[in-house]
């Protein structure tokens, strides 16, 4: 599958949002509509490009929520967004919007964390801009704040894990 920062958002969009696809990723999606997804993310899984040193200190988690596709127009750049729930603690919130240009080739689903569902793959060289929020549980199984942003290629901009989710 091809993971980038993005995923950590997508294993965390993208968020994750992170290794090989597995043979049955369902086909790429580029079609604006709402999809239910769950981003699941796995400490210590190899992500080709790596993560924000932030993701460093989340413990394993999955969040199901609905990824939404929109296009102004044929020709116009992407916009995608994911708002999930944890789906253990729903006091655990994920929240994901990006800006992919023109060019994106979209999404894929498929098996990863005991999900069907989960988003295996995205085509993080197209962003644009992407913005990461919400309340996520650290590795310290206390919840904390996440806050991330994304440039151009999926470029960590800034990347803060904070609250007590954060302390060792």
């Amino acid at each position: 599958m091809t993971w980038s920062r993005m995923s950590f958002l997508s294993a965390v969009l993208a968020v994750g949002l992170f290794a090989a696809a597995p043979a049955h990723a369902q086909a790429r999606t580029t079609a604006p509509g709402v999809y239910d997804v769950s981003i699941v993310y796995i400490p210590g899984l190899s992500v080709p490009g790596g993560l924000p040193d932030c993701a460093q200190q989340f413990d394993r988690q999955t969040y199901v929520g609905k990824l939404t596709i929109a296009q102004a127009a044929p020709g116009a750049e992407y916009r995608v967004s994911f708002v999930g729930e944890n789906q253990d603690d729903a006091s655990l919130n994920l929240r994901v919007s990006a800006i992919f240009s023109n060019t994106w080739n979209g999404f894929a689903l498929g098996a990863l964390g005991g999900r069907d569902d989960a988003l295996v793959s995205i085509d993080a060289a197209a962003i644009k801009s992407a913005r990461v929020t919400g309340r996520v549980m650290g590795q310290n199984g206390s919840p904390g704040h996440l806050g991330a942003s994304f440039g151009p290629g999926g470029v960590v901009e800034r990347c803060h894990f904070t609250g007590r989710g954060s302390k060792g």
